[in-house]
């Protein structure tokens, strides 16, 4: 009976070794990788030259998400505000004096026409009692017809019907176009109004933009104004931390083509706790092939090359900076 050559035994075990562990690097799964979790510092600036009136914040300090860190003031902020209230005040009293000025008018062209009309009124009265008291005269005397005077009277008559109708007409549409003036004064008003009020509230979103806000629940790592300091535009203010990851980076081993598309959202569990999930977005990757890190290797002796996938983080959520994540494509 032939012995078995151990030597062979040991090849063969150390061929089937090396076939797991490269089916181990190469075959994690198309759909799964794996990553880091860390926290991206917040950078915070204005866009304008502002001066610093208060500093609420030191390095070191645990702040709160919605808390002042720092109160700055713009000058330019304050004088277009007075500006368009001032603006306002004078279009309020445009209109007033506009709308006062109208209403006189209106009183006296009233006062006008109810004269003319009485006047008109009691000359046509006048003419009635006269051409009546000479009907009743002809009658009296038996005349039949009426004289050349009385059909001149009549005459008369119709003419001041006539003049009275047209003044009440004149004075109807004279009215109409007073109010169509003063519609027209208030509309103005309102309009120029409801620009400069705009304005306004556009500045005071301004101004409340110069409180510096804290983005999220974190440490304060750097403050880099102090009161009175003169900000030019865009300057970094001061840094923070947030307290919980807000990135994941991810590593697709180099012969694995796993698909996917910015905007993708992904599943992440915790590799240590693996009933700590949460949802992330795939914000950009990298086309560079870099070492993965020895804690992402199956085997940390053995180098292996991957790129990277940039994953953004659902604002709350239980992870620990630096663990290690699942990442479900």
């Amino acid at each position: 009976m032939k012995r078995i050559n151990l030597l062979y035994v040991f090849w063969f075990v150390a061929f089937l070794l090396c076939l797991l562990i490269v089916n181990n690097l190469t075959t994690q799964g198309n759909r799964t990788i794996f990553g880091i979790a860390f926290t991206e510092s917040y950078s915070m600036n204005v866009e304008y030259a502002t001066v610093v009136t208060q500093r609420l914040v030191q390095p070191g300090d645990r702040v709160k998400k919605g808390d002042t860190l720092l109160i700055l003031h713009r000058d330019e902020i304050d004088k277009n505000m007075t500006d368009r209230m001032a603006s306002m005040n004078v279009i309020d009293v445009e209109r007033n004096s506009k709308n006062q000025i109208l209403d006189k008018e209106i009183a006296l062209f009233k006062i006008n026409q109810t004269e003319r009309i009485h006047e008109l009124q009691s000359q046509i009265r006048i003419l009635e009692k006269e051409i009546e008291m000479q009907k009743n005269l002809l009658q009296s005397i038996g005349e039949k017809h009426e004289n050349q005077n009385a059909t001149i009277k009549q005459l008369e008559l119709a003419a001041l019907v006539e003049s009275l109708k047209q003044l009440n007409l004149h004075t109807t549409e004279q009215l109409t176009s007073y109010e169509t003036q003063r519609w027209s004064n208030d509309n103005t008003h309102d309009a120029k109004l409801q620009q400069f009020k705009n304005e306004v509230n556009y500045y005071q979103q301004e101004q409340y933009k110069m409180n510096v806000l804290a983005p999220c629940d974190g440490i304060i790592e750097s403050v880099f104004v102090l009161p009175n300091d003169i900000v030019p535009q865009y300057k970094e203010l001061l840094k923070i931390n947030s307290s919980s990851p807000n990135r994941v980076t991810g590593f697709i081993h180099e012969s694995i083509a796993t698909s996917f598309k910015l905007g993708d959202t992904v599943i992440l569990v915790s590799a240590a706790r693996p009933d700590i999930t949460s949802k992330g977005v795939i914000i950009g990757n990298g086309n560079n092939l870099v070492e993965l890190p020895l804690r992402l290797r199956k085997f940390v002796e053995i180098r292996v090359w991957g790129r990277e996938v940039y994953i953004k983080l659902e604002t709350k959520n239980d992870f620990y900076i630096g663990e290690k994540i699942l990442i479900r494509i």
